[in-house]
């Protein structure tokens, strides 16, 4: 772990990034998108055109169930899409690109019961992982949460600087957003970022070698008024497990939530506790609550499922 982070911060230091400011993976993280960037944009629209559509009809007491039952349907894609778009890593040896994913641990019910909310919460916080179409979908998300009234905030979690080849910085939003509202498009985007109810925040502590409960005072007085903490990625799992495996197999299966209240990122001022989710495919052998039979299918099915983003 530490001599991970050393390395891409030697690399920072050796291309005079303090100085010069220019992202040396960018061409490689741009390239990775710039194709898919029309389909990004169109999929983007049809969630703000959904919405307009919905927001200005009245609804019968059948039709607004039939309303919820959709959205509940909605979220488990979404969530679903989330999951699969973590398989793009440009860091990887070998380049992992997994149309689909075989979940070890699907807790999608237990999310939809926590949005399933009548009123929104105040804020929700996406901590991202990678550039081009995970962030794209962290985009997604966030969007959703804002137009069907589950938050009326999101803040998503940069990199400071260009770090493990495909992590997300603000150059990499920017130039998403620019993408995704290209010649008038989806203008609700902008007016979501203009009125801060989508926020971009850096910190420093993202790039630092520190497992989160080392987390630095400022950034849990951050996270102490968020209702929800997305935690995306391989690399951001590991720092919150403190990336060791020593796990008993009783342990590993016996974290076990039936809400996700129960399920602590940390606790805030007031002693409650702060819900987390933590979609991630599977890049590194840490791991804990999967049970132990759903890990011999991974393991029996797919000799580098640990390792192979699948």
């Amino acid at each position: 772990f530490l001599v991970e982070f050393y390395f891409y911060h030697l690399l920072l230091s050796l291309k005079n990034y303090d100085n010069l400011k220019f992202d040396f993976f960018a061409a490689k993280k741009d390239a990775d998108w710039k194709d898919k960037a029309e389909d990004f944009s169109s999929k983007l629209s049809v969630l703000f055109e959904d919405f307009e559509e919905t927001n200005e009809k009245k609804f019968s007491k059948q039709e607004k169930q039939e309303f919820n039952a959709r959205k509940n349907e909605h979220i488990k894609s979404i969530l679903y899409y989330s999951l699969t778009s973590n398989t793009g890593d440009l860091s990887q040896l070998h380049e992992i690109r997994s149309e689909s994913v075989k979940c070890l641990c699907n807790e999608t019910e237990i999310c939809q019961n926590y949005l399933n909310v009548t009123n929104p919460y105040s804020r929700f916080d996406i901590i991202c992982d990678n550039s081009g179409a995970e962030l794209f979908s962290d985009i997604y998300l966030s969007v959703f949460f804002l137009v069907y009234g589950l938050a009326k905030k999101v803040v998503l979690h940069l990199k400071p600087c260009p770090f493990f080849v495909s992590d997300a910085t603000i150059d990499d939003f920017s130039k998403l957003v620019s993408a995704l509202t290209k010649n008038g498009k989806n203008t609700e985007l902008l007016d979501f970022i203009s009125k801060k109810k989508i926020e971009v925040w850096t910190n420093d502590f993202w790039v630092e070698p520190y497992y989160f409960d080392k987390m630095p005072d400022d950034l849990k007085n951050h996270f102490d008024k968020s209702d929800l903490v997305i935690i995306k990625g391989d690399l951001n799992y590991r720092r919150l497990v403190g990336d060791f495996n020593n796990y008993t197999d009783e342990t590993k299966s016996s974290i076990k939530f039936e809400t996700l209240e129960e399920r602590c990122f940390f606790k805030n001022k007031s002693n409650k506790n702060i819900p987390l989710v933590a979609p991630r495919v599977l890049k590194s052998d840490v791991f804990v609550g999967i049970d132990t039979v759903f890990e011999a299918i991974g393991r029996n099915s797919d000799s580098q499922f640990k390792t192979d983003g699948k």
